[in-house]
């Protein structure tokens, strides 16, 4: 019946269904080996070219997943291999999407180094192939160098010939440089483990060139100052890139969480001040950057509360934009500098107006991190420990679980990725 469908009346599910109804290895990967041709013969258009480049992603994964559990590990690269590195239009890689290209290397790194998939793609509740529950960029699992299993240059070259496939032989495209920062941030993990941290830094200095807000490669850049002991280059690195995009609040958030961990927070309300400063006119003279944060929030103002002026050059729309780090900021700056009461209500009014899945997770921890130093601190620390379990409860119960699989609104699954940080 399920050849019959697929002749007359060949569409995904379909042939999902012939798959699943298949029970050995030989008849499931001749499937498989079906569906890939039948997807790469679809006509490509520009409204489902996102949709076929998942499917056929998720396809060669179940396909070398299925060679995994059954023991033919050799035959799991191969698959890949043959999928990425011949250059003709009748191998996946040609009709795969920049970021689907950048996963499925990954993939493929993350197999000849652990000899198994990226657990974060698929349900950890089914060990089994099966569809990808979420499609998201990674870091390799590398803890330490001994990690590290293939020889380093060997490896390296492998994350070049990705780079090149994925930016098409042209790397100087910003565009396509953008779509491979999954890969360039795992190359630059590996460089950091193997302490070729010169190498490291000048990667990272490039790609900032391209993406000069993007926290996590300053992050990684800055860790390689820490990691070689250039503490002052690690401050320099937060402090241009905020001098070069002082209206970015998710730059300013970031920057104010290093000098945290650097035991210089006393450096943050004059930042704060100078952050705040570049939104208004006159700002400094008459209202305290703690009070014009509250206004960007929509807090109630007291009546005598004058706001000034904004800048010529500032959108507002901007500003709009970044609203859930401002949300950040202020809870942060509250729990350093104001009193508990006080950093308690910005937390609790943060998590009432985020809606970013991500960031309210964040929040959430940040607050638990922060309740829990109460507790440390506390003489009544029965009392405070029951509010702090309270509050992990009710944490726990209202972080939802329930997330739709990737280009559907109809199937769901459960991740309990968070709540297992928690």
């Amino acid at each position: 019946m399920c050849e019959t469908a697929v002749e007359y009346a060949p569409n995904y599910k379909i042939w999902w269904t012939f798959l699943d109804l298949e029970n050995s290895f030989d008849g499931k990967d001749y499937v498989c080996g079906r569906m890939l041709q039948f997807l790469m013969k679809t006509p490509e258009c520009e409204e489902n070219s996102d949709l076929r480049s998942f499917h056929l992603l998720e396809m060669l994964l179940y396909r070398v997943h299925l060679s995994i559990i059954t023991g033919r590990h050799q035959n799991a690269v191969v698959l890949f291999q043959t999928a990425l590195k011949s250059e003709n239009d009748t191998v996946v890689v040609q009709h795969l999407t920049t970021s689907d290209r950048c996963l499925a290397w990954l993939s493929y790194i993350h197999l000849i180094e652990f000899g198994d998939l990226p657990i974060k793609f698929y349900d950890p509740a089914n060990s089994n192939p099966s569809k990808i529950m979420k499609k998201e960029p990674f870091l390799i699992p590398w803890g330490k160098t001994e990690d590290v299993k293939t020889n380093p240059d060997a490896l390296l070259a492998i994350f070049e010939d990705a780079i090149r496939s994925c930016t098409s032989e042209n790397p100087e495209d910003d565009e396509k440089i953008v779509l491979c920062l999954p890969l360039y941030r795992n190359m630059i993990l590996l460089q950091q483990l193997l302490e070729r941290s010169e190498a490291a830094i000048e990667i990272c200095k490039s790609l900032l060139k391209v993406c000069p807000v993007d926290c996590q490669l300053l992050e990684a850049l800055v860790s390689l100052y820490l990691q070689t002991a250039q503490i002052e280059r690690a401050c320099d690195a937060w402090l241009t890139a905020f001098e070069r995009n002082p209206q970015n609040a998710q730059v300013f958030y970031f920057m104010c969480k290093f000098f945290i961990l650097q035991k210089r927070s006393d450096s943050i309300p004059p930042l704060l001040q100078a952050f705040v400063a570049t939104f208004f006119e006159c700002s400094h003279q008459k209202h305290s950057p703690v009070e014009l944060l509250r206004y960007f929030l929509n807090f109630p103002m007291p009546i005598e509360f004058t706001p000034p002026s904004y800048k010529g050059c500032f959108a507002e729309e901007s500003l709009n934009q970044q609203i859930p780090y401002l949300w950040q900021i202020y809870c942060l700056y509250q729990s350093l500098h104001g009193s508990p009461e006080e950093a308690t209500d910005a937390y609790e009014a943060a998590l009432g107006a985020v809606m970013q899945e991500e960031i309210v997770q964040h929040i959430w921890m940040d607050y638990l991190v922060f309740i829990n130093g109460r507790v440390v601190r506390s003489n009544n620390q029965a009392q405070e420990f029951k509010h702090f379990t309270d509050l992990v409860n009710r944490c726990l119960v209202t972080v939802p679980t329930r997330y739709p699989i990737p280009f559907s609104t109809a199937d769901y699954w459960t991740n309990y990725e968070f709540h297992n940080k928690v």
